[in-house]
């Protein structure tokens, strides 16, 4: 994956990178439990805590899980926020084994 525009956003439990994860210099994960108050925290907070800027409301993300299930409630949970450009990659990490 080498779209530095794009963020990649896994939104897995941190136990479950042990599994492999995508590769890109845009990658954060931030599991989709976190995501709605890691979302509501102001951009400076955001950016000193994961080292990048907040994304902003028409940024692309593109979210994902290891299945897709947990990748769809944080669409919406991102949606619900504000965000209009997010994608859930349907079929999640798994789908992508071997990219």
């Amino acid at each position: 994956m080498k779209d530095s525009s794009i963020l990649f956003l896994d939104v897995r439990g941190r136990s479950e990178l042990s599994g492999g994860r995508l590769k890109s210099a845009s990658f954060m994960n931030i599991p989709h439990t976190a995501l709605s108050n890691e979302f509501k925290i102001d951009a400076r907070a955001f950016e000193r805590k994961y080292g990048r800027h907040k994304p902003a409301p028409n940024d692309e993300i593109i979210v994902y899980c290891q299945r897709g299930v947990r990748g769809n409630i944080a669409k919406e949970t991102l949606e619900a926020l504000g965000y209009t450009n997010v994608t859930n990659l349907e079929g999640g990490y798994l789908n992508l084994e071997g990219f």
